[in-house]
């Protein structure tokens, strides 16, 4: 016992560590480049270019305060990987939340998101709070790098759970499907871009032994999560 808790703990203070480390490093950047512009823009009396330097200025603004969310969230996921207890749930009904939450706080307020969710439960066992970020980095992810309208689905399909968002983008073209989910790994035209979402998502698939999927179909380009169906046995709530 007292093994397995000095383990717990290593880990615990490992993912500490790399918290303050990415924190550090991936917040430092962007706030200079804010500080800089900043003063230019202080300096500057030609209105069409200090126009441009706000709009540069509020780009980076975006950029920060989503980094700041994402690092948040991604440890939050982190720790719960390793505490929350799994129970059975309906994916459905995490999904409409995760939506709605999305909805609430970003900047998409006034977009609509097409559901297409089931008559029926599709149950499995999860961690409700893990799956609720894992579904809006998602969804934030279609609206940062894709095209609208974006959809979000839930499904039943060959013994598995699925919830998949769908948007009229490219897709991942030039990636590599094992890739998908790295840390910060920034599309350098989306300056942006906290480059976290997706690893929120790999690590909550990997609390869950669930796996990432893509693929294309009539709606457009999707990306989505996979899970096992929760045994007859465990779904009595």
């Amino acid at each position: 016992s007292i093994n397995r808790f000095m383990e717990r703990l290593s880990r615990r203070v490992h993912a500490l560590q790399d918290f303050v480390a990415d924190a550090a490093h991936q917040m430092r950047t962007p706030i200079t480049a804010i500080r800089a512009q900043a003063e230019l823009a202080v300096e500057e009396d030609d209105p069409e270019r200090l126009k441009m330097l706000v709009r540069r200025i509020r780009a980076r603004a975006i950029g920060v305060g989503r980094l700041t969310d994402q690092l948040l969230s991604h440890a939050l996921v982190t720790h719960r990987s390793g505490t929350a207890v799994l129970a059975p749930l309906d994916l459905r009904r995490v999904a409409l939340e995760a939506e709605r939450e999305f909805r609430s706080i970003s900047f998409q307020q006034n977009s609509s998101i097409d559901l297409d969710l089931p008559e029926e439960e599709v149950r499995m066992m999860g961690d409700a709070f893990s799956l609720k970020e894992a579904i809006k980095n998602l969804i934030a992810n279609a609206y940062a790098h894709g095209k609208p309208p974006v959809g979000l689905a839930v499904l039943q399909m060959d013994g598995k759970a699925i919830v998949k968002v769908t948007d009229q983008g490219g897709g991942f073209s030039a990636a590599d499907p094992s890739e998908i989910g790295m840390r910060f790994a920034r599309n350098e035209n989306k300056p942006e871009s906290a480059g976290l979402g997706l690893a929120i998502v790999r690590e909550v698939l990997v609390s869950h032994n669930g796996e990432i999927i893509t693929g294309t179909d009539a709606t457009g380009f999707w990306i989505g999560m996979r899970f096992d169906l929760v045994r007859n046995e465990e779904a009595v709530s």
